[in-house]
């Protein structure tokens, strides 16, 4: 489903709108249901890049949160930030 496209059009639309009906405590796994249903649309293999990213993400996030000395925060994130730009690079 490019973005160009009627057809995202009409899904942003009515992803918009049952986003703002829904209640507020289940707004995010609206969105992120939506998210796989549109990632989805490029294939499976998208969904599964999709997951490994975030799982990367989230562990090194937990990871960074966890350290206490600056030298090794310093050091994570700026692996975290290069791995995360390398990976959506890698996509484009």
């Amino acid at each position: 489903m490019q973005p160009t496209s009627l057809n995202f059009a009409a899904f942003l639309i009515i992803s918009l709108v049952i986003y703002y009906i829904i209640p507020k405590r289940i707004q995010n796994y609206w969105l992120t249901l939506i998210n796989l249903f549109y990632v989805s649309s490029f294939g499976l293999l998208s969904v599964v890049y999709l997951f490994v990213v975030s799982l990367v993400v989230y562990i090194l996030g937990l990871r960074l949160s966890k350290t206490k000395r600056k030298k090794q925060n310093s050091e994570l994130l700026i692996a975290l930030v290069v791995l995360a730009a390398g990976l959506v690079i890698l996509v484009l």
